[in-house]
């Protein structure tokens, strides 16, 4: 297993030091240059360069293609700094101490989440097997699309972009897809904290202009908030299980399945209590039964351990925060324009916009374009956010440059087109293919209740309420020389009537979010002077961030995504997510600004403030009581022998089917097709085909569902794996396998349980097919 976690950190090392020159200038503006990001960088333009290449058959999908990218991508990206070795000998220096920083940082978080996960390795159980599915096929695959595993055929039609990623450093290090899947949740986490500790450090550096405890304590706090803090609902499971609470407690905050039924101990009695938390929103339908909510965030998914699109896009989520903070710290020369000026025609903006927002680097908005194009292929739902935060930053970013509203506009919109374009343009072999079973948004009929919201958000509510009031106080006593007085005076005029029509209507929860972001907004526009704002540059992303994250968590209250669900489940479940780590690092932030002007406080200020910092503390340690219990509980309290390999628990518990694995692994050519017995979601059917990669007709039925958007092709292929394995007709049974060009059928228990599988049926099928392999209850039959 050490052998193993060296060679996977070494592959990642290197694709970072690959990276690191490119990184450096793109991020020149952050005082650390961005050099924790840039792993991240490098297996985004690393990944997107071997997907297009192979899609486009130039490269096959091998582990040389895989070497000789990071290698061309390597001399691209350190010719400069080799070129001009004052200009490399300059930025080492400037990086040093950051780099050696980051590195252990790194280096320390990594091993301890992989510690943490080698305690709960196997790959089974909830989405873990489509996951494990995913890696295979696209090992398997000789060129891209990659096969679907599930659907023989046909290509992935999901948002694959972050398995391409895992498959590619698995390649590159040689390692099994066995110990990489857990190898990979492992390291996006220890990615998305380095991100998060980044971005909190450079807001705090850009802020003080200079090194000190105050950053890294930021960091790390920015880093715990994101991705190790759990919500509320952990501190009742604790309460519930030690016998404390009343039945009109757990009554009131209605989440499914607590209630009261202490034991007397620390740690709830079910194995599986943690999964709650996931769970606080408990929605009812029209007849009053209770519909299913997902509220996930990062730690329970760390918990989980699967390795979902949404848990794949977690650094890539902290890359676009870094880089809309490098861009806000851009140097701007102020250009103030009249009315009719023509010095804001398209041309002179083409010209500013592909030399970058300070002239200084004409290939910026290239890479911002690719790297957040990205989050369509990977987590297509993150797209509209985080490009759409990066974006809004760009048209602050603009207006600092242009005093004209008219040429600000004109400006702004053509550089948002131009930075769209690139994001979609350069994925557009995958929404080419791409096939989803939504259908445009509907109204919602359901509410959340408020508790059951402050349950998941309550933490980052009252932090961040703290946090603008302070901005607001100061911002009131000078308000005066305001610039934005309308714009304030529109807020805080559609805020009071949105709030008081959400109260009438008993809609608490939307008017918790819309009337802290509305005061967001207020105080953002309120600091606007005419020489620009009067707010450091952290603070105005805090407050967009905050601002962004409370219009997504209350967007839920109204609208859904139309799915096969039919509910608002996974609407709130993305909306959530993402809300989560837009206020988390917020309010990190938050609680470090109000911190750092402690001092200028007056004794009446401190009095106020003080209350509000005890209530924040102890509520980020109720989260912590999640974090704590639920490590503990999953891991069994850290019992047993630690293992990355997700697949040991077959070979010892389904050692036949192992082997048949391992033999079609050794044995099976590139193009083969097999046919396994069809069965749920969630379940052991389809493991053989995702444990090799190797396409079978019909996996999980209502997976193919969902990315299909339609049963048809799912409901003919069900058809046709139930007609191989009943039907007396050895004509129908051959003509089916040669329509779908099946090379092998796989009998065992699965087939013999879901069909009938007899003796009778083995000696029908050995009559036009011949056993290739057998081991125990399985058979393996080979088509001629």
């Amino acid at each position: 297993m050490i052998l193993d976690i060296a060679v996977w950190y070494l592959s990642l090392a290197i694709i970072g030091f690959a990276a690191l020159p490119l990184t450096v200038q793109l991020f020149r503006h952050l005082p650390d240059k961005g050099v924790a990001l840039a792993r991240v960088v490098g297996l985004a333009l690393c990944g997107l360069a071997y997907w297009l290449l192979v899609t486009a058959g130039l490269l096959h999908n091998s582990r040389a293609a895989v070497i000789s990218i990071i290698t061309v991508f390597g001399v691209i990206s350190w010719l400069p700094w080799l070129r001009d070795h004052e200009a490399m000998r300059e930025n080492w220096q400037a990086i040093r101490g950051h780099l050696l920083l980051n590195e252990g940082l790194f280096l320390l978080i990594f091993l301890g989440i992989t510690f943490f996960v080698a305690y709960r390795p196997e790959i089974s159980a909830t989405e873990k097997p489509m996951e494990y599915a995913f890696i295979n096929g696209i090992l398997h695959s000789d060129s891209f699309p990659p096969a679907d595993p599930w659907l023989a055929g046909y290509g992935i039609s999901y948002y694959y972009f972050g398995y391409i990623l895992a498959a590619f450093v698995t390649l590159f290090s040689g390692l099994s897809a066995s110990i990489t899947y857990n190898l990979v949740c492992a390291t996006v986490f220890a990615l998305a904290f380095m991100g998060a500790f980044s971005l909190l450090r450079n807001m705090v550096l850009s802020h003080k202009g200079k090194e000190g405890a105050s950053g890294v304590g930021a960091g790390l706090l920015g880093g715990f908030l994101a991705l190790f803090m759990g919500n509320l609902e952990g501190l009742f499971e604790v309460i519930r299980s030690r016998g404390l609470g009343s039945e009109a407690l757990f009554t009131w905050l209605d989440v499914k399945n607590l209630t009261v039924s202490g034991t007397g101990t620390w740690l709830p009695a079910d194995s599986w209590w943690w999964w709650r938390a996931s769970r606080v929103v408990h929605d009812y339908n029209a007849l009053g039964q209770s519909s299913e909510v997902i509220d996930e965030f990062p730690f329970f998914s760390l918990i989980l351990g699967d390795i979902h699109p949404h848990v794949l896009a977690l650094p890539f989520v902290m890359l676009a925060f870094a880089l809309a903070l490098n861009l806000l710290l851009m140097p701007a020369k102020r250009i103030i324009r009249e009315e009719g000026d023509k010095e804001g025609g398209l041309s002179m903006v083409l010209t500013r916009l592909f030399s970058g927002v300070d002239t200084g680097w004409r290939w910026d908005p290239w890479l911002w374009g690719l790297l957040l194009g990205a989050f369509g292929f990977m987590n297509t739902w993150d797209l509209p956010v985080y490009l759409g935060l990066f974006l809004v930053v760009l048209g602050v970013r603009v207006g600092y440059q242009v005093g004209n509203w008219r040429a600000w506009l004109s400006t702004w919109v053509v550089e948002c087109l131009a930075i769209g374009s690139i994001a979609i343009i350069a994925y557009m072999p995958f929404y080419l293919s791409f096939r989803s079973q939504a259908g445009g948004f509907a109204a919602v009929d359901v509410k959340t209740q408020p508790q059951q919201f402050m349950l998941m958000f309550g933490v980052f509510v009252v932090a961040l309420l703290g946090y603008i009031i302070s901005l607001a106080v100061p911002a009131l006593k000078d308000r005066a020389r305001c610039s934005l007085k309308p714009v304030v005076r529109l807020i805080e005029v559609l805020g009071l009537l949105v709030i008081g029509l959400c109260l009438v209507q008993g809609w608490w929860t939307a008017a918790i979010a819309l009337g802290l972001a509305a005061a967001a907004a207020a105080v953002f526009f309120a600091n606007w002077r005419e020489d620009g704002a009067r707010l450091d540059m952290p603070d105005m992303l805090a407050l967009l961030m905050t601002i962004g994250g409370l219009l997504l968590v209350s967007s839920v209250e109204f609208i859904m995504l139309s799915d096969s669900f039919g509910t608002r489940m996974n609407t709130v479940f993305k909306f959530y997510y993402a809300g989560w780590l837009l206020l988390s690092c917020a309010s990190a932030w938050g609680m470090y600004a109000v911190a750092s002007r402690w001092k200028a406080l007056r004794m009446a200020g401190r009095l106020a403030m003080a209350p509000w910092l005890v209530v924040v503390v102890v509520l980020i340690l109720s989260g912590s009581v999640y974090t704590v219990a639920a490590a503990i509980s999953r891991t069994d309290g850290f019992a047993g022998t630690p293992s990355l390999d997700g697949t040991a628990y077959v070979a010892v518990y389904r050692p036949d089917e192992q082997a048949v694995i391992d033999w079609l692994n050794e044995n099976a050519p590139d193009e083969a097709v097999l046919v396994e017995a069809v069965g749920g979601s969630y379940t052991e059917y389809g493991w053989i085909s995702a444990a090799t990669g190797i396409p079978t007709l019909l996996g999980w039925t209502g997976h193919e569902l969902q990315w299909r958007g339609s049963y048809e092709l799912p409901a003919e292929r069900e058809a046709a794996v139930e007609l191989i394995y009943t039907s007396t007709d050895i004509d129908a049974i051959s003509q089916t396998l040669a329509e779908y060009d099946v090379d092998y059928v796989i009998i065992g228990p699965r087939e013999r349980t879901t069909y009938g599988v007899s003796d009778t049926t083995v000696l029908r099928l050995s009559q036009f097919l011949s056993v290739a392999y057998e081991s125990g209850d399985y058979l393996v039959f080979e088509r001629p």
